[in-house]
């Protein structure tokens, strides 16, 4: 039993760093598209341990939770449209969730999505939702293979 609960920590902690650094890794390339410069690291670890390394702690969380719900859905025997829908789902409200907390206690936009059409807040938008859906098809295609084989 306390091996199970040591491997379900380390697993967490692998899927967390795993997915900040492929968001940190897409959003240098998306940022390298869009204005010829990407965000490469985490200005906060930055700021706090003068490190640069690419690291957004906000898709590490939205990645181990979007894993958690895949696993939830596991039980439910739910089919893989209904799996990327809802992850989908998922992780566009993660997102409106996070930019609500983060400028509600921080006071500060970590993005701002107010210049695309159909935004809410400029903290998500119709473009970026569609990202998040065609992310979370992929993704749920992922876990499924890689379920399977382990």
């Amino acid at each position: 039993m306390k091996n199970i609960k040591y491997s379900l920590i380390i697993n967490s902690i692998l899927i967390l760093l795993l997915f900040a650094f492929l968001g940190a890794v897409q959003e240098y390339f998306v940022g390298l598209l869009l204005s010829g410069q990407g965000i490469f690291y985490s200005k906060s670890l930055y700021l706090l341990f003068n490190i640069k390394i690419p690291f957004l702690p906000i898709y590490g969380f939205g990645g181990l939770f979007f894993i958690m719900l895949q696993k939830l859905m596991d039980k439910g025997k739910v089919k893989y449209i209904t799996r990327g829908f809802l992850g989908g789902l998922f992780l566009i409200g993660f997102e409106l969730i996070s930019g609500i907390i983060s400028y509600a206690i921080f006071n500060q936009r970590l993005w701002d999505y107010s210049t695309h059409l159909f935004n809410l807040f400029g903290i998500i938008s119709f473009q970026v939702a569609l990202l998040w859906m065609f992310y979370s098809f992929i993704l749920s295609k992922l876990y499924l293979i890689l379920d399977k084989k382990v």
